[in-house]
């Protein structure tokens, strides 16, 4: 697609004087023609960005504009990652709205995918005419909204399609070449806006995760203050209290009594421990998951033989995601070193399909009923962290046989978080 020109009205001048001259007058006068629409566009497209200068609020007002140029029911907008599209529809019935959603969509699966980015217009597709051309489930969409036509035009950055915009409707009226050519248009102010609400919402998630990174520390460090001294100082106090036991005449079941107050609070400082290891488990730049896993192994698990594998899948994985596993992976240890009686826990992560990954933490111990319910708040919460990043969890387990944890998280599939 070619650039417009860096500076419209000096061009629509130029060509005024060629016009005036009688140099192939009609192909000048049309040019003529859009260059002005062009400008017109523009100078529009600023009013609307010095009336509400919000990132979204300027995407909303081109993309209802965009929309009605056409004479548009509905539209959908797709963010095109590593080949992948996720989005869904984002206006229809006259508003905008958070409806179907559509991801994991490879364009390769999309039939007409190289006739819409090599096409430096809107690609028009009629449902009567094209249908072999459009994608299966937007074929489903289509026919249940009586929907009869559909114009795809891709936006790029660097060269390459970023968003893939798509309007349809039923009645074909407004889809000539000069409505086609003022959606264009548009197209080139939609890019950049989408690209500045999409710089504007990543630099609030990084905000979000230093602010949250930073309240982690501080409460690592009163766990580690308070909680951990105070079951260290509880501990050296029994301790002596032990020592001085053996040299009186205590009695047995006061000993007895020390020896469980000893082990109880000996306990309660590695949970403490623990807790503070997870806590300082931050989301930096130079975050590793091998080695967080690595550490994890080492500092929670000491006590049983532990049979372990970790390799890693060859594209990164995003920090927060490794974060979420890593949490998951730590729930999973715990409980197999805490309450399993296992006689060896095998620990395993190896990489899964479409530059996935998958973790599995499986013990030989006393297992349990997965059917009855249960009072922590462990397994409630490795549920919650695998549907945040729309991981797949499976938790098997038999009483007497042992448990099996498994986590699969596959950025490529349907259940892969949208971007």
């Amino acid at each position: 697609m070619k650039e417009p020109p860096s500076d419209i009205s000096s061009s629509i001048l130029r060509l005024r004087a060629l016009a005036a001259g009688g140099c192939e007058r009609r192909v000048i006068e049309d040019r003529l023609a859009e260059l002005t629409e062009a400008n017109a566009e523009t100078q529009r497209a600023l009013q609307r960005l010095s009336e509400d200068a919000t990132p979204s609020g300027f995407v909303h007002d081109l993309q209802r504009e965009m929309i009605e140029i056409l004479g548009g029911r509905c539209s959908a907008q797709f963010k095109v990652q590593q080949n992948i599209l996720s989005g869904g529809v984002i206006f229809a019935d006259g508003d905008f709205v958070s409806g179907d959603s559509f991801s994991g969509i490879r364009d390769s699966d999309i039939p007409s995918w190289s006739r819409i980015v090599a096409n430096p217009r809107p690609t028009v597709l009629t449902l009567q005419d094209h249908s072999e051309l459009i994608h299966g489930l937007t074929v489903n969409f289509m026919k249940e909204r009586d929907f009869s036509w559909l114009v795809n035009f891709p936006l790029f950055i660097s060269g390459k399609p970023a968003w893939i915009l798509a309007v349809l409707g039923d009645a074909p009226a407004h889809l000539t070449g000069a409505n086609l050519d003022r959606f264009a248009a548009l197209s080139r102010h939609l890019t950049l806006a989408l690209q500045l609400n999409h710089m504007h919402a990543e630099a609030s998630r990084n905000e979000l995760a230093r602010t949250i990174a930073e309240e982690r520390t501080r409460v690592a460090r009163d766990v580690h203050d308070t909680l951990a001294q105070g079951f260290a100082a509880i501990r050296m106090r029994l301790q002596a209290a032990q020592r001085e036991s053996r040299y009186r005449d205590t009695p047995q079941a006061i000993r007895n009594q020390i020896e469980a107050s000893l082990d109880i609070s000996s306990s309660h400082l590695v949970y403490a421990r623990q807790s503070i290891h997870r806590l300082r488990a931050e989301s930096t730049e130079d975050f590793r998951l091998d080695e967080a896993l690595k550490l994890t192994m080492a500092q929670m698990v000491s006590n049983i033989p532990l049979v372990s594998r970790v390799q890693l899948p060859t594209s990164p994985i995003p920090n927060a995601t490794a974060l979420e596993l890593l949490r998951i992976a730590q729930e999973a240890l715990i409980n197999a070193a805490k309450h399993s009686e296992a006689s060896r826990i095998i620990f395993n992560v190896s990489p899964g399909e479409g530059d996935g990954i998958m973790i599995t933490i499986a013990d030989h111990g006393k297992g349990f009923d997965p059917d009855k319910p249960s009072d922590g708040f462990g397994l409630i919460g490795m549920q919650e962290r695998a549907s945040r990043i729309q991981a797949q969890l499976t938790i098997a387990s038999e009483p007497g046989v042992g448990t099996e944890v498994v986590v699969v998280w596959n950025p490529q599939s349907k259940l892969a978080a949208n971007p």
